[in-house]
């Protein structure tokens, strides 16, 4: 104000001088008078201005650019694979969605990676193994002391320290909870700072503080308005639930355990391939822990086989008379094979350490079942007419075995539906893409079995009464067929499965 006074007065003066140029004998001309007045009034307005701007002092008006200091600091320096970090709490979910615990607030975090093909501005913290976006961690600790990284250590300092405050507010039981996850990952726990003996901030703290809240407000206006209040009706709530579906392949041994009425019989082990497709919902626990219900769809292919002795014997009445027969064999052996279908329903764990485990039951239906039959070179059909005393062994016309019948395929009865016990155990690798890869073992063993045979047939080799002059029929059955009276199932082997996660948000 002083000053537009100052010069509404010289130029009053000028004016009043312009008047008088008659009555009073001047040295220089109106125009010099004139700019001379004009040159001294804003020579004391730069003056006045510049004892203005000493006498304001630090009351001057607040840095526009100021919203700039800290951007300008983090572009001298980039954050970098082992540096040390804290993560800021308004990183409210990971980028794969999930929402972190409170715990990993209150540690100090390695780098392990800086953008990637598919978070090209993430961070992949080690330890947790989870990436976060690049301007959600303040340097705690730089891997490479240089101005640049000295510079941004230092403006992140507060909220370190903030951070440590907020620890020192915290009972001793939570300290002792966020301590016991720390080091189940190997990480350090910031130092807390108690807040009744803290010392008192300098100058130079609080006006870093300020900074700091000034420039979060000023970055948030460069954001339109629509934009910030859909992002505050988009953040989502913990995903306490969430969903995966699951693709997998398996094999191991298998076998059906073949249970025949005499010693005679004994089953071997075999093998089974089958492909999963699975869904399983999974709610959080408080203690980060993954319980849930899985369901599914599987196709597998199941062979097994059984040997076993033949020794059989039975009668024909004909027109020449009685014909005892007797078959013979040291080794028969069957390749039993059979297409399932397979549906699991089990309850699922994910322990927050990666271990899973599977157990329910498991049903089976097979759809396909075929067979390989192999009869030893020694094999004989014998016919004994008691009435003559006479025995003819292997002859077309009381009846033989062609060589395609000794190596014989076919289809056998399978059983109707098997209900099993099933299990998966194993472990499960996080991916940057956050899903995940499984690999483990699995287990099934039927607990009952919708099977139903009638062995009361005669023989492995059915021979039909021959006629004059004419080769005797013979029918060559399945080994299953005849003699097991009761089949299983149960296989072991080594599961891998790649898993489709999908945080199911509130």
């Amino acid at each position: 104000m002083k000053k537009e006074i100052r010069i509404f007065s010289i130029a009053l003066l000028s004016s009043l001088l312009t008047l008088q140029l008659s009555a009073v004998p001047v040295t220089m001309t109106l125009a010099e008078a004139s700019s001379e007045a004009s040159a001294e009034a804003w020579a004391e307005a730069d003056a006045d201005a510049e004892a203005d701007a000493d006498v304001v002092g630090n009351q001057a008006e607040r840095d526009e650019n100021v919203q700039q200091y800290r951007v300008e600091v983090g572009e001298g320096y980039r954050l970098q694979p082992g540096d040390t970090i804290i993560i800021a709490k308004t990183m409210t979910h990971y980028l794969t969605g999930e929402e972190p615990s409170e715990w990993v607030y209150y540690v100090r975090h390695v780098i392990a990676q800086v953008g990637g093909k598919t978070y090209p501005d993430g961070i992949l913290v080690a330890g947790i193994n989870s990436w976060i976006p690049y301007d959600q961690a303040y340097l705690a600790g730089a891997a490479e002391k240089t101005e640049a990284s000295e510079a941004l250590e230092q403006s992140d300092r507060t909220y370190v320290e903030t951070r440590q405050e907020e620890l020192g507010r915290k009972t001793d039981e939570e300290k002792a909870e966020i301590r016991r996850k720390a080091d189940e990952v190997e990480l350090e726990v910031l130092k807390p700072i108690d807040s009744a003996s803290e010392p008192a901030r300098t100058t130079q703290d609080t006006a870093a503080r300020e900074q700091k809240e000034y420039v979060d407000v000023r970055q948030d206006m460069f954001v339109p308005s629509s934009s910030r209040d859909t992002a505050k009706q988009d953040t989502p709530v913990r995903p306490s639930q969430w969903n995966r579906f699951s693709l997998g392949a398996r094999g191991g041994l298998a076998s059906l355990l073949h249970a025949t009425e005499s010693d005679l019989g004994k089953w071997k082990p075999g093998f089974d391939v089958a492909l999963d497709l699975q869904y399983a919902h999974y709610w959080l626990t408080k203690k980060d822990h993954n319980l849930g219900l899985l369901v599914g769809a599987s196709v597998a292919y199941s062979m097994s086989s059984m040997t076993t002795k033949v020794d059989d014997s039975f009668k024909r009445e004909t027109v020449g008379g009685t014909v005892e027969y007797n078959v013979s064999a040291t080794e028969v052996r069957e390749r039993d094979g059979e297409v399932l279908l397979e549906v699991p329903l089990m309850f699922s764990m994910i322990s927050r350490q990666g271990i899973f485990l599977n157990v329910g039951p498991r049903f089976s239906v097979p759809v396909y079942a075929h067979y390989k039959q192999t009869m030893s070179d020694d094999v004989s059909v014998s016919a004994y007419f008691p009435e003559y005393g006479v025995t003819v062994p292997n002859e077309p016309v009381t009846g033989a075995l062609s060589d395609e019948q000794k190596k014989q395929p076919g289809r056998w009865s399978a059983a109707k539906m098997n209900i099993m016990l099933s299990g998966e155990l194993g472990y499960e690798f996080m991916l940057m893409s956050g899903n995940s890869l499984g690999l483990g073992v699995y287990a099934n063993y039927s607990v009952y079995t919708l099977y139903k045979n009638d062995t009361s047939n005669e023989s492995l080799v059915g021979v039909t009464n021959p006629e004059w002059n004419k080769p005797a029929p013979i029918n060559v059955l399945s080994a299953t067929d005849t003699y097991a009276k009761g089949i299983g199932y149960f296989d072991i082997g080594i599961k891998v499965a790649y898993h489709l996660n999908f945080p199911k948000l509130k």
